[in-house]
């Protein structure tokens, strides 16, 4: 099947493949020092994959990293303004918090919608309890 051509002004984001040749391993000696594996790689490799993934401004694919991982790295917080003084500081905070332990916030404002923030967690509440299970949510 052809794939329609990208158009000439867009740039494409740098693979993990394009940082794995940059560096000159393979791809997956690459994943394991970019994604923090506990498995070992020599100091001289890790610097140098680093050195690639900064170097052509390498970002992990959070999508797929969430697929591989049974996770996805977020935190929801249910506000029912986020303009409201009393709120926005403590948004502030729990994101501050979230960013150091590698979460994205997400907020999520219900109004004056009560049932909103339940809809919320019901909806979500099946893969909450999927991660649960496989002893993998994030703490």
């Amino acid at each position: 099947m052809l794939r329609p051509a990208e158009p000439a002004d867009r740039v494409r984001a740098p693979t993990l493949k394009d940082v794995a040749r940059a560096a000159g391993v393979s791809e997956s000696t690459a994943s394991r020092v970019l994604n923090g594996s506990r498995r070992r790689v020599s100091p001289a490799i890790v610097e140098r994959v680093a050195a690639a993934g900064e170097r052509l401004g390498y970002t992990a694919n959070a999508a797929a990293q969430a697929i591989v991982h049974g996770r996805a790295p977020i935190c929801a917080v249910i506000v029912t303004d986020v303009a409201d003084p009393d709120v926005a500081p403590d948004v502030r905070l729990i994101e501050r918090i979230a960013a150091q332990r590698g979460l994205r916030l997400v907020v999520v404002p219900v109004g004056d919608d009560r049932d909103g923030g339940l809809r919320f967690v019901r909806a979500l509440a099946p893969a909450i309890v999927a991660d649960l299970t496989r002893g993998t949510a994030a703490r």
